[in-house]
C-alpha cells in the first residue's frame, strides 16, 4: 500500500497528443474504458499503453493514415518492452503474479514486433487486430502492477465491504416466454451468457458491495426491467432503505469523491468510469441526495444519437458506475434483454479474494447513508 501511494491514480501522457482531444477521452467501449482506468503504477507501462493507444486513434482517421508515425509508436513501445524489462517487474509482486507479468511481457514483444511488421505493410484490418491485442496485454500488464487501492477509503466507511482490485462476474440470462436469442452455434437458445469486468480500483465500496451480494446469491433468479436507456435489476424491492454513498471518482483525480456528483458540463471533469459507455453497470439512486441504492443496479443502454453535448449521457456523473459487461455486448445478447427476461445465476470467477469485510447472506441489512423505512424510492435513469 504505501508504495503505490506515491504514484498517480491514472495515466496522461503529455506525449500522447491524440488523446488530449476532448473527444477522445471517452472510451469506445467497456474494455477500453476499463483498460485506461487501471492505476498507474508503473510509468513505463504506462508509455506502451499510451503510444498504443495513439496509434489505435490515428488508425480511425478516415482520409490518409499516418502510417510513419503509427510505426514510430509501435517500435518505442518494443523499445520499452526490451529495454525496460526490469523496470516493468519492479512493481509486481514475487510469485505467481510475477511469473504470469513475465509471460505476458514475452507476449507483447511478439505481438509489437509482428504488429510493426504490420505497420510496414499499411495493412488497416491486420493493424486494427493487432493493435487491439497489444493493447489488452499491456492492461493485462498493468494490473498485475497494481495489486491494491493506490488511496484509503474514508475511515467512516471503514465496515462496508470493498474490492481491492477487479473481479470477474458472469451473469446467466434467460429469455421470457417463447422468445429465444436466436441461434448460437448453429442452434436455437434462451439463454446467453453476460461477463461483467467490476472495477474496485475507482469504485472499491460499490464493487464491493456489489461482488458481496453476488457471492450471497441476491441477484439469482432476479427478473429484469427495461427502461428507456437501461436494464434494471432490482433483487429486494423491500430492502430499499439499504444506501451507499455516492462514489464517482474524476479522470484527473487520485481518489473518489463521496456523496458529490460531478459536473460534466462542456467535459471539464469526467469520470474514470464513464457511464456513457454501452454496457456500464452503476448502482440506481439512493433515497438522499448524494446516495446509491445498495440493491438495485442497473446496465446502461448508451446511444450517442441520443446523447448531450460532447457526446456524453445526460445523466453523466450522477451515478456510481462500478464495471462494465465486455462480453455479450458485441454479440448482442445485451440489446435483447427486456422487462420479464431472468438473471438465472450471477457467478464470480475471479476476484473474490479481493472483497474485504465480506458479510454472509443472514447478515442484517446495512445502510450507511441517509433515512430508512418503507416509503424509500430508488431510481434508474428514466425508470
Amino acid at each position: 500500500m504505501t508504495a503505490l501511494l506515491s504514484f498517480g491514480a491514472v495515466d496522461t501522457e503529455p506525449a500522447m497528443a491524440a488523446l488530449s482531444n476532448p473527444n477522445t477521452r471517452l472510451p469506445r467501449n467497456g474494455v477500453a474504458a476499463l483498460r485506461r482506468a487501471v492505476p498507474s503504477v508503473n510509468t513505463d507501462a504506462g508509455e506502451i499503453q499510451g503510444r498504443l493507444e495513439e496509434a489505435a486513434y490515428l488508425l480511425r482517421i478516415p482520409q490518409r493514415k499516418p502510417w510513419g508515425t503509427m510505426g514510430d509508436d509501435v517500435k518505442s513501445s518494443l523499445g520499452i518492452v526490451r529495454d525496460r524489462r526490469a523496470k516493468l517487474l519492479e512493481t509486481v509482486p514475487p510469485g505467481e503474479a510475477k511469473t504470469t507479468a513475465e509471460a505476458t511481457i514475452a507476449e507483447l514483444d511478439q505481438l509489437l514486433t509482428e504488429l510493426g511488421d504490420i505497420a510496414g505493410s499499411q495493412d488497416v484490418e491486420r493493424f486494427d487486430i493487432g493493435v487491439a491485442m497489444a493493447l489488452d496485454a499491456t492492461s493485462r500488464l498493468r494490473v498485475l502492477q497494481a495489486p491494491g487501492l493506490p488511496f484509503d477509503v474514508p475511515k467512516r466507511y471503514d465496515s462496508l465491504p470493498r474490492l481491492t482490485g477487479r473481479a470477474t462476474v458472469d451473469l446467466t440470462v434467460r429469455k421470457n416466454g417463447p422468445d429465444t436469442f436466436g441461434f448460437v452455434n448453429g442452434e436455437e437458445t434462451k439463454t446467453a451468457m453476460l461477463r461483467v469486468i467490476v472495477d474496485g480500483y475507482n469504485a472499491p465500496l460499490t464493487a464491493g458491495n456489489f461482488i458481496d451480494k453476488v457471492h450471497n446469491g441476491q441477484y439469482d433468479g432476479v427478473r429484469i426491467k427495461r427502461s428507456e436507456t437501461a436494464l434494471i435489476v432490482d433483487p429486494s424491492p423491500d430492502d430499499r432503505d439499504q444506501n451507499l454513498p455516492l462514489e464517482v471518482k474524476p479522470i484527473d483525480d487520485y481518489e473518489p469523491r463521496y456523496r458529490s456528483p460531478l459536473n460534466v458540463m462542456g467535459a471539464e471533469e469526467l469520470p474514470t468510469l464513464p457511464l456513457s459507455v454501452n454496457g456500464s453497470l452503476a448502482m440506481a439512486r439512493g433515497i438522499e441526495d448524494g446516495t446509491s441504492s445498495a440493491t438495485q443496479f442497473f446496465v446502461y443502454q448508451f446511444d450517442k444519437r441520443s446523447a448531450g453535448l460532447g457526446g456524453l449521457a445526460f445523466e453523466e456523473g450522477e451515478f456510481s458506475v462500478f464495471g462494465y459487461v465486455v462480453k455479450g455486448e458485441e454479440e448482442g445478447f445485451l440489446s435483447q434483454l427486456t422487462t420479464g427476461d431472468t438473471i438465472v445465476s450471477a457467478k464470480i470467477v475471479e476476484g473474490y479474494d479481493r472483497l474485504l469485510n465480506a458479510t454472509t447472506r443472514s447478515a442484517p441489512p446495512v445502510s450507511v447513508e441517509g433515512p430508512t423505512g418503507a416509503d424509500a424510492v430508488v431510481k434508474a435513469p428514466t425508470e
